[in-house]
């Protein structure tokens, strides 16, 4: 007979699994249209290219992943509908498109430190783009990211909590 807490554990990774590559999705195809689907992907401008994607994601991700992780796996900071109000719900979808966009820029600085090693290590030329951004692996490197900083999160929050109830 199997373990129910190992089968507990298996379902959760499970879990977890989906929640990433759906966001995973969910970014890449957000990238694809507006680097892609619009002029701003072609300007040599990355300030507009990472304030309106970073801004395009985190509206995407507010209102309709996080909502819809929620309600399939009760992933996610969100709380249920209709238990929170109108100030905690603007509050937290500023939040998610503060930090898309935090993490937007990050992924560019990712993408540029990658491209000016790559120019340097394998002499190649200044204006030469060795990693081109693509929808496939903005969408890994945010996500991982994103992961990062969520995990980052509630570790802290773990031991915050632990922290006040020994010294209460």
């Amino acid at each position: 007979m199997a373990d129910p807490a190992k089968t507990i554990r298996k379902k959760e990774r499970k879990q977890k699994l989906y929640v990433f590559l759906i966001r995973w999705w969910s970014v890449g195809a957000v990238y694809f249209f507006i680097a892609w689907g619009t002029q701003l992907g072609r300007y040599s401008d990355t300030a507009d290219l990472v304030f309106f994607l970073g801004t395009s994601i985190g509206l995407f991700t507010t209102l309709i992943v996080n909502p819809a992780l929620k309600m399939l796996f009760n992933a996610g900071w969100h709380k249920a509908y209709g238990s929170s109000t109108a100030w905690e719900r603007l509050r937290i979808r500023l939040l998610d498109v503060g930090l898309a966009l935090l993490i937007t820029l990050v992924v560019s600085f990712l993408y540029e430190g990658i491209n000016r090693t790559a120019i340097v290590l394998l002499d190649l030329q200044e204006d030469q783009v060795f990693l081109p951004g693509e929808p496939i692996l903005f969408g890994l490197f945010y996500t991982l990211i994103l992961t990062a900083v969520l995990f980052l999160l509630s570790q802290s929050g773990k031991m915050l909590n632990k922290k006040n109830k020994d010294n209460q």
